[in-house]
């Protein structure tokens, strides 16, 4: 789809990609640098996080490590909320946070990360998430 002059977002799984005339952004489910790699909402709600977010960042040659456009925050009650419904509040943010960054994006100075707080997940690790690894507890404990 275009959204712009020069600029293309493409939507996939868990992130949608702003091709830019110098690099591309990359809109993510997921509050960095905190939550790197695989399945941000699902570690999140096993981690006990009170906050999650949706971000937009340039990438670089590492995993979610580039420097970051802009960032929605937002409450999530990991007691009550299953995996979909944070995704689902994520997809809320993530199009406000698109509308409004999108227009603004060649004047946005990006900002590093922290990385002394940067926690990186991979796929290997799916199996540590338990009750959190499919969309609901039920799902993840007893399978579809």
């Amino acid at each position: 789809m275009v959204c712009g002059a020069g600029i293309r977002l493409a939507g996939g799984e868990d992130s949608a990609d702003v091709v830019l005339g110098s690099g591309v952004a990359v809109l993510r489910a997921g509050r960095l640098p905190q939550y790197r790699g695989a399945r941000p909402v699902n570690w999140a709600l096993l981690n006990g996080e009170s906050i999650h977010g949706v971000t937009i960042h340039a990438i670089d040659a590492g995993i979610d490590s580039g420097p970051v456009f802009a960032q929605a925050l937002f409450s999530i009650w990991p007691e009550i909320d299953e995996v979909r419904d944070v995704w689902e509040r994520s997809m809320r943010h993530a199009r406000l946070l698109i509308s409004d960054t999108l227009p603004r994006l060649d004047r946005i100075a990006p900002r590093l990360q922290a990385e002394e707080r940067a926690v990186t997940h991979y796929m290997r690790e799916n199996h540590l998430l338990g009750e959190r690894a499919d969309w609901t507890r039920a799902t993840s404990v007893n399978g579809p």
